[in-house]
């Protein structure tokens, strides 16, 4: 047989094994076909959750989970809203009748938008001159309506929800004559220092000037109400949805709360401060069951509990529906894990087996 007739030998039949043939038509059965409909299905909810959100506000299908988040575009927004604030103080605008309400040149606005973005910082007076006290009001609600994550995303926003609603249970020596309001202000400042120093940054000012506007109402025209109709929008994520009825139930819901957190804001302007509430925003488990100490309170080992200050005397968190003031010894107690039961040692076994037992072995 010469060389080149091995080149036209027939390549040999592979041989059919039985558990090939299986394995391809078990994948396909069971895991291929769910796969492809949830994966049809997660398309689709997602499409209609986009383009529902962008009719309304902020695209909320963006939005983030951890509420300390920012995305880069809008950390590179955060010092042009600030110099903005900056310049209205500088002008004292937060006496400006109608500050906010009324508007400034449209055409001139959206110029200096376009401008400020690659401008240096020593180039912003400039801008804001050109466009006055309201083209700049006008230019930083712009600024703040077309960041791509809301100052107040849907986490931070679920737990600012609740501050209206929780019940708080305080030990006598603790009740204050205003219904204990200071654990509603140290929940809400605990929940604004959780999140990032620039972004915390941005909402001191920002509110600090709006505190500073209802405040001088009498020249401003501006209260709480008016300011809260118009930030409530801007602030906070809009919901996705196609139901315009249901939308404005859910605006006048976001107004009625930024309008809670405008007058706490007025009435201490501390809970802007950094430091005004102490500890770290934590949640803890209970290690076992037991009671709260001069309270109704029940607790199921496995019950979470949100901490959200701490003294050294007291500490305050959230259980279930209520917000709870405990002394440090009662949360020592109550936290304190359970001693493990000690199995007997084998020589206190033989010790304590009968005699009667010792003699069969």
């Amino acid at each position: 047989m010469s060389l080149s007739s091995s080149f036209t030998l027939q390549p040999r039949k592979a041989k059919k094994h039985k558990s090939t043939s299986l394995v391809p038509r078990i994948v396909i059965q069971v895991d291929e076909v769910p796969l492809r409909e949830e994966t049809v299905m997660s398309k689709v909810k997602f499409a209609t959750r986009k383009t529902r959100a962008k009719s309304f506000g902020h695209d909320s299908s963006n939005t983030a989970q951890d509420s300390s988040w920012a995305s880069p575009r809008s950390l590179r927004k955060f010092p042009l809203i600030k110099s903005c604030i900056k310049y209205l103080n500088s002008t004292q605008a937060f006496t400006r009748p109608g500050i906010f309400r009324e508007c400034g040149d449209y055409k001139k606005v959206q110029e200096a938008y376009n401008a400020i973005q690659s401008t240096d910082k020593e180039g912003h007076h400039a801008i804001f001159e050109d466009i006055g006290v309201l083209g700049t009001a006008d230019l930083l609600k712009a600024l703040i309506s077309r960041l791509e994550v809301p100052l107040f995303e849907n986490t931070c926003l679920e737990k600012l929800k609740k501050v209206q609603n929780f019940k708080i249970s305080v030990p006598q020596e603790y009740v204050t004559a205003d219904d204990n309001l200071y654990i509603r202000q140290l929940y809400v400042n605990a929940i604004l220092t959780s999140l990032s120093k620039p972004l915390f940054g941005v909402l001191s000012e920002l509110f600090s000037f709006l505190t500073n506007t209802i405040q001088n109402c009498t020249e401003s025209k501006m209260d709480a109400l008016n300011i809260a109709t118009i930030f409530a929008p801007l602030v906070f994520p809009a919901q996705p949805t196609s139901d315009l009825s249901k939308f404005m139930a859910d605006n006048e819901a976001g107004v009625s709360l930024l309008k809670y957190f405008l007058d706490l804001f007025k009435n201490d302007p501390k809970m802007l401060h950094r430091r005004f509430s102490k500890g770290s925003w934590e949640i803890l488990e209970f290690p076992k069951s037991g009671e709260i100490a001069e309270s109704d309170a029940i607790v199921i080992r496995g019950d979470l509990f949100t901490v959200f200050h701490r003294t050294e005397s007291i500490v305050c968190g959230i259980l279930g529906n209520t917000a709870h003031v405990i002394p440090v010894d009662e949360f020592n107690r109550l936290f304190k894990a359970p001693e493990a039961k000690r199995s007997p040692s084998l020589l206190r076994r033989i010790c304590k087996t009968p005699r009667s037992l010792l003699r069969t072995y």
